[in-house]
């Protein structure tokens, strides 16, 4: 079986961390369901992904140079042959058979998330390493290693088995798996991007009137109109306290609290760019002068942007309260 296959039924590590509610990354249950019932149209693995993973065999070598282990390259998926929910792939393995080893290279931006020591990195990737130690059990290995690249910095972190934090993972992954993936439950949708991705693609124009909520409706919406007047309100408070802020920095950089956290308010670089499409109606003006050509080709060029569905709150009287850009 090909190892898309193996991965689409049962539960791989990158996966544990969103089910749990733990991805950092927005990755969530539902998100995670919705993939597994293909349920999202297929995306292309982006650059940092296709970067991360060009980075696997070379961060192997640094990390030989580091710890002066020996590795052997997998990068395959293995079926756990006592519990059918189980799936994993990982990067390698100490060549003694001791050590699992985890690549992950960490672009600049998210280097904050990333501190010296192991219960300073993210917690889906503790919890992806805690799942491949608990599928690997039967065997002799005693840690899983993070050899990691942090914004050019290469690092090692070591995840020790704990065998009750293990059991307590494999217990909740199982359960929500025979429940969302082998039963016919559907896990609560959640403001993920994946939900909203999925709500786009399979409604994405209107064709039916307004409708009057059911009963079972209502609590919703209410809550969500609860949510959006606190919204609004933390908003104000925050565009409020936030000016206050930048009159007492002044022409500073910011304010910092040692030991806790810091505000700075910085000029971002210029950026350079080219306005094309005054470039492209100047040279249309100036080069062509016949009027008819001119129209043909903006209308050769002129092209149609499909639109989305975007919420309107509204009021009794049909003012515009609100409106959402999301699609």
């Amino acid at each position: 079986m090909l190892d898309e296959e193996k991965r689409q039924r049962r539960i791989g590590g990158s996966e544990v961390a969103g089910i749990m509610g733990l991805d950092d990354f927005g990755n969530d249950a539902w998100g995670v369901w919705a993939k597994k019932k293909n349920l999202l149209p297929r995306e292309e693995p982006t650059f940092r992904q296709v970067v991360g993973k060009i980075l696997e065999q070379p961060l192997l070598r640094i990390y030989r140079t580091i710890t002066g282990r020996e590795t052997t390259y997998l990068d395959v998926t293995e079926e756990d042959p006592q519990h059918e929910f189980m799936a994993i792939t990982p990067d390698a393995v100490t060549a003694d058979g001791t050590r699992g080893i985890e690549c992950k290279v960490i672009f600049n931006d998210q280097v904050w998330r990333w501190g010296p020591t192991v219960n300073d990195i993210p917690a889906r990737v503790q919890l992806q390493c805690h799942y491949y130690l608990a599928a690997t059990r039967r065997r002799n290995i005693e840690a899983w290693d993070v050899a990691a690249l942090v914004g050019g910095e290469p690092r090692v972190y070591s995840i020790l088995r704990d065998e009750e934090l293990e059991a307590e993972i494999l217990a909740r992954v199982e359960e929500w798996w025979r429940r969302y993936i082998i039963g016919d439950e559907k896990p609560p949708i959640t403001g993920s991007r994946a939900a909203s991705r999925y709500l786009s693609c399979t409604f994405p124009r209107e064709r039916l009137d307004l409708m009057t909520p059911e009963a079972e409706h209502l609590e919703v919406f209410r809550a969500y109109e609860d949510v959006r007047a606190l919204h609004a309100r933390y908003e104000k408070a925050r565009g409020d306290l936030e000016n206050q802020l930048k009159l007492i920095v002044g022409d500073h950089q910011g304010l910092r609290l040692p030991g806790r956290c810091r505000f700075t308010w910085k000029k971002t670089k210029d950026g350079v760019y080219v306005d094309w499409e005054s470039m492209a109606l100047a040279l249309l003006t100036n080069f062509i002068k016949d009027d008819a050509q001119r129209k043909q080709l903006l209308a050769d060029y002129t092209k149609t942007k499909p639109g989305s569905r975007r919420i309107y709150f509204r009021g009794e009287e049909d003012e515009v309260i609100d409106v959402d850009d999301a699609a």
